[in-house]
């Protein structure tokens, strides 16, 4: 009853002796109480408000410790978790909003609760004490625990739009969406790491584990620290020998010991046991052996490996301590990551960003991915303007998914891109373990394993670079290239009639009439011209390509680009260029490449809209105010069809 005379429409009742008045008034607070409707202000429910705050700034080891959840400094935490983007992605701080995305398959929950009076707070509390990485909420009310970030298609931000039961003034999900945090890592330095298997096939799973954490999770320096391995399972003898778990210190990946000239590797071996191996890099003085398929390898350092537990499947290598692990902690060292250069390309479909990204994706040992933008599918519901559901599209994508890529937080992409992505083929290079993993464990938990792959890749490349089209609003590339300023952004850009004429011929693919997006073709090149040329002209990090330039000499352009980003365009990328033009002794086919937008001869396609434009068309282009203030800003590039001679 105390709770009630708080409410501002009761503290006018002196007595609870004034039944008529005040009878009445206990009866509707009892009802907005029941009901978790606020009646403070009123007698009426108000809309739901959402209220962007910023996050407290608290210590992440903190945040994951169970006396942490138990007390107020975590209430006093989750009091203000935000629905707002920051000013830059933060890959860092916890909890963070991930995304809001349809439903997720029921096999990734590993918790589940329905809670009458739910709030974020509530659900991220209840899935910390299932210790799982990420909080789902859906409807208002129910909380969903899993380790994968979901399985469904991301949507906008604004179809999470259910108040949450508990606090009408945030929002716990969407009526058909799941709204997802992240609560936890699982680095090693913040959170353990994944539990990893000693064996080398499925019946050695759970027979003896390890996982770590006290290693600071910065992967872009040289570390090296004492963590605290935390063991469960029981003993393997080996004919008698020592036992081999007083050694184990976990499964890694391995493809860095592939790489030529591999400094760290001080001798490698070829062994029959687990125990030669050890044996083999103690005569050596080395601090770990390394049982990579059938080699052993002896090493100081384990390079850029990631834990990860898909050796019983046959992918990763078993790292043991060469000195007996009597207590719980061992030393471990990585190295910084070797990644020169970050690229994302940008571009409108068609604009010939595949092209583009031919002088990146064949370089050698790179880590390339070809239009990660599907995790977005086709349509968004609700959304009936194209260029303003391109533009939160392309909001979601800068600020929440190029960072993952580019920082090599793969096991944080959304879990759509790890189990359908990266599709295409000969598009993409790098992946090549990440999909033989994948296909080996299989589901989509198994994709979410296999990712350490894709990070390990990541921070061997010497170029980790993306190409994507669509996603290209010019504010939002403007904001991502000012706060990501070691990633160069590459925009390729196209006569837009020449990009009308080749989105036409696929008009009965995408079923669109590609006539009515001209002008707003040209409005979009123009606002994007303004950013690169004018707003970012001394940025150091953004570049642009026009594809005229490209088809008539690609090794003059690449060569332009690489010396702005002060880097050395190799042979390699040389030859594959001149292949891929028919200037080179091969000439790969046409139908290799996406819809042809690289042919044998290029220049081919640089004025073919002449021809394949009708007279209405082209006159739309020169009439149009947004065209002809394009063809202004490049007089050398695009001209009106009636300036061009003949």
């Amino acid at each position: 009853m105390a709770k009630f005379r708080k409410l501002l429409f009761l503290r006018h009742c002196k007595s609870y002796h004034q039944l008529i008045n005040c009878l009445l008034l206990l009866i509707i607070a009892f009802f907005c109480y029941r009901m978790s409707i606020n009646c403070q202000h009123g007698l009426l429910p108000t809309k739901p408000q959402v209220v962007i705050t910023s996050v407290a700034k608290t210590r992440p080891a903190q945040l994951l410790s169970k006396d942490h959840i138990l007390g107020t400094q975590l209430k006093s935490n989750l009091s203000v978790v935000t629905e707002s983007t920051p000013s830059s992605f933060d890959t860092l701080s916890l909890p963070r909003l991930m995304s809001c995305q349809k439903p997720a398959l029921k096999s990734i929950i590993i918790a589940e609760k329905t809670i009458p009076l739910m709030t974020v707070a509530k659900c991220i509390k209840f899935c910390w004490s299932e210790t799982a990485l990420y909080a789902a909420l859906f409807n208002g009310s129910s909380c969903y625990c899993t380790n994968v970030h979901g399985s469904g298609n991301l949507d906008k931000d604004s179809n999470c739009n259910v108040a949450c039961r508990g606090d009408l003034a945030l929002r716990c999900g969407g009526s058909d969406q799941w709204m997802f945090y992240k609560i936890a890592e699982a680095d090693g330095e913040r959170g353990w790491t994944t539990w990893m298997s000693y064996g080398r096939t499925e019946k050695d799973m759970n027979v003896y584990r390890t996982r770590y954490r006290g290693c600071p999770g910065d992967k872009r320096s040289r570390r090296s620290c004492l963590v605290h391995l935390h063991k469960s399972g029981s003993a393997v003898k080996t004919n008698g020998s020592p036992l081999i778990i007083d050694h184990f210190i976990g499964c890694f990946t391995n493809q860095a010991w592939d790489l030529p000239d591999n400094r760290l590797i001080l001798a490698k071996y070829s062994v029959n046991t687990t125990q030669d191996c050890i044996t083999s890099c103690q005569t050596i003085g080395s601090l770990y052996s390394i049982l990579n398929v059938k080699n052993c390898i002896c090493s100081n350092s384990l390079g850029w490996s990631r834990p990860i537990d898909t050796c019983v499947y046959g992918f990763g290598a078993l790292v043991f301590s060469t000195s007996l692990l009597k207590s719980d902690g061992v030393t471990l060292k990585f190295e910084e990551r070797l990644t020169q250069r970050q690229v994302a390309v940008v571009a409108h479909y068609r604009g010939g960003s595949t092209f583009a990204s031919l002088m990146f994706s064949n370089y050698p040992n790179s880590l390339y991915v070809f239009e990660p933008a599907s995790v977005f599918g086709a349509v968004w519901v609700g959304v009936n303007n194209s260029l303003a559901r391109e533009t939160e599209r392309s909001r979601i994508f800068l600020e929440r998914i190029y960072p993952l890529w580019f920082k090599c937080h793969a096991q944080d992409l959304p879990g759509i891109w790890l189990t359908k992505y990266p599709g295409w083929g000969n598009h993409n290079s790098g992946f090549s373990v990440f999909n033989s993993c994948k296909k080996a464990v299989g589901s989509l938990t198994g994709a979410y394993k296999c990712s350490a792959f894709i990070e390990e890749k990541c921070l061997i490349s010497p170029v980790v670079a993306a190409k994507t089209t669509r996603m290209v609003h010019s504010q939002n590339v403007k904001r991502f290239a000012q706060i990501e300023t070691d990633i160069h952004v590459l925009h390729a850009f196209r006569d837009p009639r020449a990009q009308l004429s080749s989105r036409a011929q696929l008009e009965l693919v995408y079923k669109k009439n590609q006539l009515s997006h001209l002008i707003t073709s040209c409005w979009e090149l123009n606002e994007l011209s303004t950013v690169f040329n004018d707003d970012l002209k001394d940025a150091l990090n953004t570049h642009v390509v026009h594809y005229e330039d490209l088809a008539r000499d690609v090794i003059s352009s690449a060569k332009q680009i690489y010396r702005e980003m002060n880097f050395t365009l190799p042979g390699e990328v040389i030859r594959t260029l001149q292949e891929s033009t028919g200037k080179g002794k091969v000439k790969k086919a046409e139908k290799k490449y996406a819809y042809g937008t690289i042919k044998n001869d290029p220049t081919s396609l640089i004025d073919s809209w002449k021809k394949k434009l009708n007279h209405s068309m082209v006159n739309i282009a020169d009439n149009s105010t947004e065209c002809r203030k394009l063809f202004a800003k490049y007089p050398d590039k695009f001209k009106p069809l009636r300036d061009m001679s003949s």
